[in-house]
């Protein structure tokens, strides 16, 4: 009950607390135009073996046997992000190449040897870029994406060989139109936390201003998305950066070693929490197809499945930092989806199946970041749909689903923080249909954390 009535006096504290930025508007900050590309190599190696061998026992009569097995694995991973903001487009790519292998070899002295292989490759892209008009806000969105993989399994035990082999490839392309624009802001929260740190050590000169503070924020969002391949070299020149445009301004009066750390914490902490502004509506339409291939050499069965989708969406989504500190995200969409598949037996049979879903999906979330190292969320998502197999709308399988999540993390002092993640999930089916009971399900899941140092 003591820390309960902490954690409020705290969060209501934090809420009413005003300093010199507290009441500058994020929503005004537009971001600059900016190119950032990462890309990253992830290579990774691993293995293990162990042995057991026992003697004859001879008061029981038991035999000796042996036993060995050995495993390794490897994996690579290669990924390139890029993403883009100007006024006419807004733009991310997601491109990715993994490759995953194992080998297992396992020995027992009363069964055959085991030996299993195991190879499975991966290759994904992903663009989407809003083009935007230059006299108001209506765009056009593009998103095609594209995935492939295969999977060989090959297992070998004495003189049975069992070969798995699964080939899979998939795309689709995004089409919309769409008026509102969302921009990310949290360049400009970090700008506000900088300043309000060094306020809070006394090392501020005079009030900085509004446009200043944007200044700032464009300095951060353009430092941010500068090509380093050094860390060290490019942390040096951010800070010299920050440290330049405040004391060309005549914002600091000092150079202490306060003022030095307070800094290089903030800058290092400040920006991770992404904080977004705007409106948006969207119409898309989004054709999917997907191909799939298995092969079992034991079953000797080869099954291919072809499937297409057409999905049609409507959505609304409102981005509101209502302060430094808090942020209130809703959204709404209504949608509809068309799947068509036919499987194929080869030799045997064909299969056909289609699945209509309709839904409405809605989603709410109020976020709190007092500071850079304590954080709050409450989230609600319900959902109404309809699914069926043989028409649009079925009066038999309406669906309901209703979501609530939080989330925090809480740092009291350097001796103890606490954190937390609660959800609980509802999910109920046949909702309007008396003829079949109906269908209720509910999740429940929550991780609680404490951190106390002692000494």
């Amino acid at each position: 009950m003591r820390y309960f009535l902490l954690l409020t006096t705290f969060l209501l504290f934090s809420f009413l607390s005003f300093s010199q930025v507290e009441n500058f508007d994020l929503s005004k900050y537009k971001l600059p135009d900016i190119k950032r590309h990462q890309m990253d190599f992830f290579i990774y190696t691993n293995g293990r073996s162990n042995s057991t061998t026992t003697q004859r026992n001879e008061d029981t009569g038991e035999d000796a046997y042996e036993s060995k097995s050995r495993e390794i694995e490897g994996n690579a991973d290669v990924s390139y992000k890029y993403y883009r903001n100007s006024e006419l487009f807004q733009s991310t790519i997601n491109s990715y190449i993994k490759l995953n292998g194992t080998l297992t070899d396992r020995f027992a002295s009363w069964t055959d040897e085991e030996l299993v292989t195991f190879f499975n490759p991966h290759l994904g892209f992903g663009y989407n870029v809003n083009m935007f008009n230059r006299k108001n806000k209506w765009f056009f969105k593009t998103a095609p994406a594209f995935n492939v993989s295969y999977l060989a399994d090959n297992k070998l035990e004495g003189e049975n060989e069992q070969k798995v082999n699964s080939f899979n490839i998939g795309g689709a392309l995004k089409l919309g139109v769409g008026i509102g624009r969302i921009e990310q802001v949290h360049d400009f929260r970090h700008a506000v936390i900088i300043v309000k740190d060094l306020e809070e050590r006394n090392v501020l000169a005079r009030d900085i201003t509004e446009n200043e503070i944007v200044e700032l924020a464009t300095l951060i969002s353009e430092l941010k998305n500068k090509r380093f391949f050094d860390y060290r070299k490019r942390k040096e020149a951010e800070l010299t950066a920050i440290h330049s445009f405040f004391t060309e301004k005549g914002l600091v009066s000092e150079n202490s070693i306060s003022y030095f750390t307070g800094l290089n914490d903030i800058w290092s902490y400040g920006g991770n929490s992404i904080r977004e502004s705007g409106t948006q509506f969207l119409f898309a339409v989004t054709p999917r197809y997907s191909f799939e291939k298995d092969k079992n050499s034991i079953s000797n069965n080869e099954v291919s499945k072809n499937s297409v989708t057409m999905q049609y969406n409507l959505s609304y989504v409102s981005k509101k930092p209502v302060s430094i500190k808090w942020q209130r995200d809703f959204a709404v969409v209504a949608g509809h989806d068309f799947t068509k598949m036919d499987k194929e037996i080869v030799g045997t049979s064909e299969e056909n199946e289609q699945k209509y879903n309709t839904r409405i999906f809605a989603n709410g979330a109020l976020c709190f970041y007092p500071d850079t190292r304590t954080s709050f969320s409450l989230s609600i998502s319900p959902e109404f749909g309809n699914f069926s197999s043989e028409k649009v709308i079925d009066k038999e399988n309406y669906f309901f689903n209703f979501d609530l999540s939080t989330r925090a993390y809480y740092y009291i002092s350097e001796r103890f923080r606490v954190g937390y993640e609660i959800i609980y999930r509802h999910y109920a089916l046949h909702i309007f249909n008396d003829d079949v009971p109906n269908l209720n399900r509910n999740y429940f899941y929550y991780r609680f954390s404490f951190s106390y140092a002692i000494f």
